[in-house]
């Protein structure tokens, strides 16, 4: 039987084949909750029992109980202009007692009996300054609430969509394949910060399936899953009808000098930020096809509908895969095609660059082997014009037998993928014959064996497939492309005001805490009177008309408004430590290849990039060059992330609790880990006077290729295709969207009507090989 075949794609550029077993089937139906997800009506009055469970905390916020000690000095200090006058006032209508009468006349008597004015609304004052620190000291209750109504979606945050256990080692009746055009790719920046589910943060990988694989997503409950808090201009980040994959990256380094069991500063994410932060490996962009086998779960932390508490619909997607593939056009230096004169330079020649990689670790899971059976992919391979035919070699008119046969030589070049622990895995490669023949052949099958991944917690590697070029005819078509990443112009729009960040976090809880001191206020008698019951007064004949209502109300609005704006400015000094700084960890890739890097301190304006990420590519006639970028502002809840993994655990009677103990807890364990992941996002893990306060990472604005619209003006396209490109080179500015994380479940969007997120300068050289 004749290998099945794929079309050649330049876009497609491979395929997997003999895998129905692992094609997802049937399409999911969203019910996260029967496979082990948990909604947010579970626990009853959360804030009533998150009150009680404060109470017995209260040591650790004390940074907020010196916050409530600031606020109530603002709020008299902003009162007493208000309580002056209102006690002048109060004084003239006890001066004028004796001409008032009726139930005014008895107020003033009970003033002058109180024996002054100024005492007698001092001590109402008093008595709403009360009810404003209990009101404030009650809020820091309801953000402990909510951050607990996110715990109990994420205890556990992944379920398997084929309903089976959901902890120790993944089954294999919960692992699925699924390949598909890549929609967006970045770096996620919002992780559950505890080493129970993260080492670091996940890379998402979202793309559309191909019709095969079409069932691997719920259609109840697309990505995004629902739209709550966007604004009219914004779109999600994630592409409609696209699958994700996450995988861990911080798992990926695991056992290989760890850095996240000591810990790290900030300054060195960028060489902890997952293995293919280094520019070796070729890791997926939006654009590449890419192909990947992993856990099928549902995410409990997406849902389509807040509202739908008991039995929302639930996204599906990957977590974690286990072995991932992808493939690159690009030039290839092939040891066969070196002449052996040092003069002669490079001789790289169009090829096809596949990685394979696959891996035990998956973070929160792992898998006790990498695979069952072969994995078998149909590649492509490059074009080359040397068709095959008899060549003479002493043959004549009549006698024909004198000839050979020239066919092209397929090269081979194995790498193996640094940074991960990963084997090197030797391939089988065999070409397959083209449909006509005298053809050069366009395919290969590569087969990846179980026997070589035995044994293994990780292997892959890099196979490149190029063809022999004694004559260098291919060589002289290949362009060396250079891109620089030289400067940025950052912060044009700020987000990381601490005060608005809180305000614009916690707007419905602020509602709600105004509203109880209104509330509350409403119910205070001054001297047997609410402020509604006291009358406006005339004093006769010719006196002032005086609203003593009015002005107490006054002055109780002045002490709300700088109670609530002080405690807001407090809390922006608590989570920032009083300065307003932006720490980006920004990710560019130009072909498959990434790097990071970090800013501590993002001014507003352009500046230059320290150790510019450069990359040089070398691409053949029929190729493109193409970039992506994106990254992560860091917060409070972030941060928590670079501390080391003994310090960041969900424990029980002091001890780090595993994946199982999360998953099957039930009642008042499951109660105390849900508390108790709310109370460490509220206090962080700085130290000193700063908490954290549930304040989490922001995206940063991602720009990608359009494989619909390659052409060669350097200054603009993405991608850049080398067919008709001259040598040149070009500055470039690349701009990106603002973006930022909205909602109760931090769904990714960008702002088509924003200002720009931020601006690479960036500078492009092409120029031929062999000129």
């Amino acid at each position: 039987m004749a290998e099945p075949l794929k079309p050649p794609d330049r876009l497609k550029p491979f395929r997997r084949i003999n895998n129905e077993e692992s094609v997802p089937q049937p399409t999911p139906d969203g019910d996260g909750v029967r496979c082990g997800c948990h909604t947010v009506d579970e626990f009853g009055d959360m804030e009533e029992q998150f009150k009680e469970f404060i109470e017995d905390n209260l040591p650790v916020l004390g940074p907020l109980l010196k916050v409530l000690e600031t606020v109530t000095l603002i709020a008299r200090t902003a009162a007493n202009a208000a309580r002056a006058a209102a006690a002048a006032a109060a004084a003239a209508l006890a001066a004028a007692q004796g001409s008032l009468g009726g139930p005014i006349g008895t107020v003033i008597g009970a003033i002058l009996g109180f024996a002054t004015a100024l005492a007698a609304i001092s001590s109402f004052l008093d008595e709403v300054l009360g009810v404003i620190t209990d009101v404030l000291k009650f809020f820091i209750v309801r953000i402990g609430a909510r951050l607990a109504m996110r715990a109990i979606r994420v205890i556990p945050q992944w379920t398997p969509v084929n309903r089976g256990p959901s902890a120790g080692t993944i089954p294999l009746d919960q692992i699925i394949e699924v390949e598909g055009t890549v929609t967006r790719s970045y770096g996620n920046p919002i992780e559950v910060p505890f080493a129970q589910w993260h080492k670091w943060m996940n890379w998402s990988i979202h793309l559309r399936p191909e019709s095969k694989y079409a069932a691997a997503i719920a259609p109840s409950a697309d990505n995004p899953p629902n739209t709550d808090g966007r604004l009219a201009t914004e779109t999600p980040i994630a592409r409609p009808s696209s699958f994700e994959i996450q995988w861990d990256a911080g798992s990926l380094l695991e056992g290989f000098g760890d850095p996240f069991e000591t810990g790290f500063k900030a300054d060195d994410m960028p060489k902890h930020d997952g293995p293919w932060a280094d520019g070796e490996w070729l890791w997926p962009m939006t654009g590449m096809f890419v192909w990947a086998s992993g856990r099928w779960v549902y995410d409990c932390s997406k849902t389509k509908e807040l509202k739908e508490a008991r039995n929302p619909k639930t996204m599906a997607m990957m977590n974690p895969p286990r072995a991932i593939a992808t493939a690159s056009w690009e030039a290839v230096q092939f040891a066969e095609n070196l002449s052996g004169d040092p003069k002669a330079g490079p001789t790289r020649v169009p090829a096809i660059k596949f990685m394979f990689f696959a891996c035990k670790r998956g973070g929160y899971m792992k898998y006790s082997s990498l695979a069952e059976k072969d994995y078998e992919f149909i590649v492509d391979l490059p074009p080359i014009e040397a068709p095959v035919a008899p060549f003479p070699i002493g043959a004549t008119t009549e006698f024909f037998h004198n000839t050979i046969v020239l066919r092209p030589r397929l090269l081979q070049s194995t790498l193996s993928l640094p940074h991960a622990g990963a084997a090197l895995i030797k391939p089988i490669v065999q070409l397959l014959p083209p449909e006509k023949p005298g053809d050069a052949p366009k395919q290969a099958k590569i087969t990846i064996t179980k026997a070589s991944l035995e044994g293994k917690d990780a292997a892959g590697v890099m196979l490149s497939l190029g063809w022999h070029d004694p004559n260098r005819t291919q060589a002289k078509k290949v362009k060396v492309c250079q891109v620089a990443f030289s400067g940025i112009t950052g912060r044009i729009r700020i987000r990381d005001n601490a005060v608005k960040q809180v305000r614009d976090l916690f707007k419905k809880e602020e509602e709600a805490m105004r509203k109880e001191i209104a509330d509350r206020v409403a119910n205070i008698k001054i001297l047997g009177l609410s402020l509604n019951d006291i009358p406006i007064v005339k004093i006769p004949p010719n006196g002032p008309t005086i609203d003593l209502g009015g002005m107490l109300k006054d002055m109780v609005r002045k002490a709300v408004d700088a109670a609530i704006d002080g405690f807001f400015t407090e809390l922006g000094k608590i989570i920032a430590g009083g300065v307003e700084t932006e720490e980006w960890l920004m990710r560019v890739g130009v072909n498959g290849r990434w790097n990071s890097r970090y800013f501590d301190k993002m001014d507003k304006g352009p500046q230059a990039i320290k150790n510019p990420p450069t990359f040089e590519i070398f691409l053949g006639p029929e190729d493109f060059l193409f970039f992506s970028g994106g990254g992560v502002e860091f917060n409070n809840v972030g941060d928590m992330m670079l501390a080391p993994i003994s310090k960041r655990q969900i424990t029980r009677n002091d001890q780090p609790v595993s994946w199982n103990d999360l998953v099957t807890a039930t009642g008042t364990v499951r109660r105390d880990f849900v508390f108790q992941y709310a109370l460490k996002t509220l206090v962080g893990n700085k130290g000193n006077d700063l908490l954290a306060l549930g304040i989490e990472n922001t995206p940063l604005g991602i720009f990608d290729p359009d494989f619909t619209k390659p052409d060669v003006i350097l200054e603009v396209s993405n991608p850049i295709t080398m067919k008709n490109l001259q040598p040149e080179t070009a500055s470039r500015r690349q701009k990106a969207l603002f973006a930022r994380a909205t909602g109760e479940e931090f769904i990714l969007v960008e702002d088509s009507a924003a200002p720009d997120d931020y601006i690479f300068d960036m500078l492009i050289s092409v120029r031929k090989q062999i000129p």
